[in-house]
């Protein structure tokens, strides 16, 4: 018998695995939370104004520019910044999620 009813299953899975290339992954804009998912590699990374971005660094050392303001990252970090910023691209830095 099974112990899930129609009404209790998921139809969404709570995890999406995402491949590791450069630029939007996911779009989700239009939401009623509206979100979107960008990875950052081998370019720079524009964060727009209008939202608030937060993002892990998966490898590398980038910086987050905002501003006049620059903040060295580390990989296993997190980050957050409200409205415009970015994440300039350099040989020596990676990959990072927001």
């Amino acid at each position: 018998m099974d112990m899930v009813s129609e009404k209790t299953k998921v139809t969404n899975p709570a995890f999406i695995s995402y491949p590791l290339s450069h630029g939007i992954l996911a779009d989700m804009k239009s939401d009623v939370f509206p979100t979107s998912l960008s990875a950052w590699s081998y370019d720079s990374l524009n964060l727009p104004g209008g939202a608030t971005h937060l993002g892990y660094v998966y490898k590398g050392h980038p910086t987050l520019q905002t501003g006049p303001y620059r903040f060295p990252l580390a990989p296993g970090t997190y980050f957050s910044v409200p409205g415009a910023a970015v994440v300039p691209w350099s040989r020596a830095r990676n990959r990072c999620f927001t």
